[in-house]
């Protein structure tokens, strides 16, 4: 499972999405998704999402490892430019199902984003849920 999570990580912090280094940057509308590319598109990634948690056949795992690879190189990028360009707070109440949940939602509202990139749509919809202002009063 290591390996995989690894390799999508790698694949990733490979892909042509260009990192916004601006202070309340938003993510690119669901209109400019299809213009990006990466290894993975998010509709296999959405394959990989609806699958059972309890089928054992790893698709459900693998879902959850793309999303936290994900999840956390946007968190990498919002830190490296230094000013917090999107103002993210990553919360450990945040579980990877209510982002996978987050994703599946975006896809049904989006669905002319299955050819993107699977880490610019997951970006699109894991943002929201990771504001600042979301959590005010709570303790991070």
């Amino acid at each position: 499972m290591l390996q995989i999570l690894l390799t999508f990580v790698f694949a990733l912090a490979a892909s042509d999405v260009p990192p916004r280094f601006y202070r309340n940057a938003e993510p690119p509308a669901a209109s400019t998704l299809g213009e990006t590319r990466g290894f993975v598109n998010a509709g296999q990634v959405k394959g990989l999402c609806a699958a059972a948690e309890n089928a054992g056949d790893g698709q459900f795992e693998m879902c959850l490892g793309y999303l936290a690879g994900s999840i956390d190189q946007l968190v990498a990028q919002d830190r490296i430019s230094g000013v917090s360009a999107r103002d993210l707070c990553p919360n450990t109440a945040l579980s990877l199902d209510h982002f996978r949940q987050a994703f599946l939602d975006y896809m049904e509202v989006n669905p002319q984003v299955e050819k993107a990139a699977a880490a610019a749509v997951i970006e699109r919809a894991a943002t929201p849920s990771l504001k600042c202002n979301m959590f005010a009063g709570r303790t991070q």
